[in-house]
C-alpha cells in the first residue's frame, strides 16, 4: 500500500504543483461582446436586448436565423427601445440578468 501512495506522488512534483497553481490564480476567461437591438426598456435599469445571428445549415445550406434574447443591465438607463447597442458578459446580478451594457452604438432617428 505504501509502496502504491509513493508511486503516485513521486508522478508530479511540488514545482509542477506549483506552476499548476500559479496558472490557475492567474489565468482570466475572455468576456463575451455582443450587438443586438433593444426589444424592451420597462424595467428598472434593466434592457432586454435582441442578438440576431446569421448561419448557414450544414447539411442543407439554407440561411437561417436566430435570435438570442439578453437581459441587460443598464444602470444609467441610457437605451431606449429599437438602439442598437453593446453588451459584455458579466456576472450574475439576477435570475435573468446576466450582461451589462457598454454603450450605445446607434439610437433610433426622432427618439427623445
Amino acid at each position: 500500500m505504501n509502496n502504491i501512495n509513493d508511486r503516485l506522488a513521486g508522478r508530479m512534483s511540488m514545482p509542477n504543483v506549483w506552476h499548476a497553481i500559479k496558472y490557475l490564480e492567474t489565468e482570466r476567461t475572455l468576456k463575451r461582446k455582443y450587438r443586438g437591438v433593444v426589444a424592451s426598456d420597462k424595467s428598472s435599469k434593466t434592457i432586454r436586448v435582441d442578438v440576431e445571428r446569421v448561419f448557414r445549415d450544414r447539411r442543407y445550406g439554407k440561411t437561417l436565423r436566430r435570435t438570442i434574447v439578453c437581459h441587460v443591465h443598464d444602470e444609467q438607463e441610457k437605451a431606449s427601445v429599437g438602439d442598437y447597442v453593446e453588451i459584455i458578459e458579466s456576472r450574475p446580478l439576477s435570475k435573468l440578468k446576466r450582461w451589462s451594457l457598454v454603450g450605445v452604438v446607434r439610437t433610433v432617428s426622432g427618439a427623445n
